[in-house]
């Protein structure tokens, strides 16, 4: 069952819906703030106004101070409902006046010599309010100048906050709700805009989809496909390429197999019928039989190759290093073969110093030395030269296996690391070579962290170089 968290339009739908979540949360707090710190400031401005229109009213007229308050001009200080509240003292601690609303209670005075000082307070209704106190001095009644004193005076000035905070209720309901919509909007419109720019995914998809084995080289289309996708789609066709090549070789593979085993298969099928058909003496069954041994010692050859080689190539084969003397090693793997030299009347030019110490997988290098030393002493021409080469170089060592008498064109070189590809298009020695070895001894090599390259150079002469770390 798919989890619908890895679906790409479900993480993308989930972060930007997230992400626009947050901005707007922080926008529409923000935009709530500055509103009620807007609303507060102008709250604030209406109180220190009004307390500054009732300071005037107060009179000094020589030691006496009066306070002209028309209940008429100011309604809302004697209103049934949501009335509002003044008080004023007269040097710090007699009332000078209050308002009507305020009945037999007062208000608590602040005893401060600043413009303005607000404070939130439950008036005597009961209710949440929020008042203003300001010191002042009253103003003098003009008339003939006279020593006296100057008294100080303070009024608060309150109302309630409920309107204010009715207000910032509003604001607030109304943000949310705009906030749930925009949310919703903006969802739609991602789901459309995600499912428009899934589009070419979901094409993509399908043009994979339509692909078979029979039409990899039908690459997948790059025109309209979004820049993001375009790595995507070249990366795929390389491998739809690489998977083509793979099923050629593939299908090359299985016919060269059938028809390498076809050859010797024939042919023990041939001896045995001949065999069969009459009776011979026991020389003849010998021969007979030997000739069979001799065919199914090379196809069980070749399959031990296919076998080695098919491991190689699915990195079961783990090397195991250890030290010791390349120039041995090589002289031992030359030991197995020199005989074949002998029948040919070849000759061996030796190139090797007296030691050479290396660390590595001795017996998957033996493997491909004496793949080397088979092919140079099967393809020299006869009473040829093999030379044999080795020694430290570029950092490693290396082994050198050249032999005379090639025929091999320096571009018939470039296939020779191909599996069952001879430079005999006849494949007139089919049951003899098997066109596997130089392929096992590459795989072998990168398995060796290792090198070996081909050379054809003029005069027939063929060049097999190894390079070790």
């Amino acid at each position: 069952m798919i989890n619908p968290l890895r679906s790409l339009r479900t993480r993308l739908l989930l972060s930007t819906s997230l992400s626009m979540a947050t901005v707007l949360g922080l926008l529409g707090l923000a935009i709530y703030f500055s509103v009620r710190r807007s609303l507060q400031a102008e709250f604030d401005r209406g109180l220190i106004a009004q307390a500054r229109a009732l300071a005037a009213m107060a009179e000094q007229n020589g030691q006496q101070v009066t306070f002209e308050f028309d209940p008429q001009q100011l309604p809302e200080f004697a209103a049934k409902s949501r009335p509002e509240y003044f008080e004023a003292w007269l040097d710090g601690s007699k009332v000078l006046t209050r308002s009507d609303s305020l009945g037999t209670h007062d208000l608590t005075t602040t005893q401060s010599t600043a413009i303005g000082v607000y404070e939130n307070m439950i008036l005597p209704n009961g209710h949440h309010g929020r008042s203003v106190s300001i010191a002042f001095t009253p103003r003098l009644e003009p008339g003939p100048p006279a020593a006296i004193s100057l008294h100080s005076a303070v009024i608060i000035v309150a109302r309630e906050t409920a309107v204010l905070h009715h207000t910032m209720e509003t604001v607030r309901w109304l943000l949310l709700a705009l906030f749930s919509a925009a949310i919703v909007v903006t969802g739609a419109v991602l789901f459309a805009v995600v499912g428009s720019t899934m589009k070419p995914v979901h094409r993509m998809a399908r043009d994979i989809e339509a692909l078979a084995e029979t039409n990899l080289s039908n690459h997948l289309q790059i025109k309209d496909v979004p820049s993001e996708l375009t790595p995507v789609v070249e990366k795929l066709n390389a491998l739809f390429d690489r998977l083509s090549q793979a099923f050629v070789r593939e299908k090359a593979f299985t016919a060269d197999v059938a028809h390498e085993l076809r050859t010797p298969l024939a042919g023990l099928q041939a001896t045995l019928e001949v065999c069969r058909s009459r009776p011979r003496d026991a020389l003849a069954y010998e021969s007979a039989i030997d000739k069979c041994r001799t065919m199914t010692d090379r196809m069980q050859t070749m399959i031990e190759t296919l076998l080695l080689l098919g491991r190689a190539e699915a990195g079961q084969l783990v090397p195991d290093r250890k030290t010791f003397d390349l120039c041995l090693l090589i002289q031992e793997c030359w030991a197995n073969a020199q005989h074949r030299a002998g029948a040919r009347n070849l000759k061996l030019d030796w190139k090797l110093p007296d030691t050479c110490s290396i660390q590595t997988d001795r017996e998957k290098l033996s493997i491909v030395i004496q793949n080397l030393l088979g092919n140079a002493l099967a393809y020299c021409d006869d009473a040829g030269v093999v030379t044999i080469s080795a020694g430290p170089g570029d950092g490693g060592a290396f082994v050198e296996i050249a032999n005379t008498g090639s025929s091999i064109s320096a571009e018939e070189a470039s296939h020779l690391f191909e599996r069952f590809w001879r430079g005999d298009p006849s494949r007139s020695d089919t049951g003899s070579h098997y066109g596997l070895g130089l392929s096992l001894c590459q795989r072998l090599m990168n398995i060796l962290n290792g090198q070996i390259t081909i050379q054809t150079q003029a005069g027939g002469m063929f060049v097999a170089r190894l390079w070790l770390p």
